[in-house]
């Protein structure tokens, strides 16, 4: 690395920075954070599948039962509802209270373990075990989620799935969303908060 080189948010402190699922991992890690190399054998200890499925769904993360089954089809990644950090950017920038608890899409068997220099949890599952979102203390307009609020499923109400060999019928993603508030409220508040930032940068050059 070159003496002169200077990280982009040193010179830019309110540049707007999202980064989803890899991306908090590497803002974590970037800044000298650790991770959990695999949620179910080193966070609840689990090492088979059966045994994964035998805890509550918010402590899935991926969906057990698509690994297990996969010749049925079933939806690979899980929804589940987190806890937002009151003094956090969910509650203090886009208007949300900490007893809210919005549902989201997750895919993942990594996470934060050490916070990295400066790094802010921002909120986590309801058991408080596993890292869902990021912030810093330093760069207003940083934040990492752990989830995945891009997903075009999430807005579509015509495609369902199926999550496990128990489902009657199948669900769209939009529909669990939309059952459980403020969940779609949150995802559409992520990304106009993101939308506002951008502009705000822009016109300040």
């Amino acid at each position: 690395m070159p003496n002169n080189f200077k990280a982009l948010l040193e010179s830019s402190q309110k540049f707007p920075v999202l980064g989803i699922c890899l991306g908090t991992q590497s803002l974590n890690v970037g800044t000298g954070g650790t991770l959990v190399q695999d949620i179910w054998s080193e966070i609840y200890g689990k090492k088979y599948l059966e045994d994964v499925i035998a805890l509550k769904k918010e402590n899935w993360h991926t969906n057990p039962y698509a690994r297990l089954y996969p010749e049925k089809k079933l939806i690979s990644i899980n929804m589940h509802p987190i806890k937002l950090r009151e003094k956090g950017i969910f509650c203090q920038m886009l208007g949300f209270k900490k007893e809210d608890t919005p549902y989201i899409l997750s895919s993942h068997h990594q996470a934060v373990l050490k916070p990295g220099k400066g790094i802010i949890i921002a909120a986590t599952t309801l058991d408080g075990k596993v890292v869902e979102a990021i912030e810093h203390e330093k760069y207003p307009h940083m934040l990492g989620v752990q989830f995945h609020p891009e997903s075009s499923s999430l807005w579509d109400a015509e495609k369902k799935f199926r999550f496990t060999l128990q489902d009657k019928e199948e669900k769209s993603l939009r529909s669990i969303l939309d059952n459980n508030p403020p969940s779609f409220a949150f995802h559409k508040k992520i990304w106009a908060w993101l939308s506002q930032k951008l502009k705000e940068y822009h016109n300040s050059k």
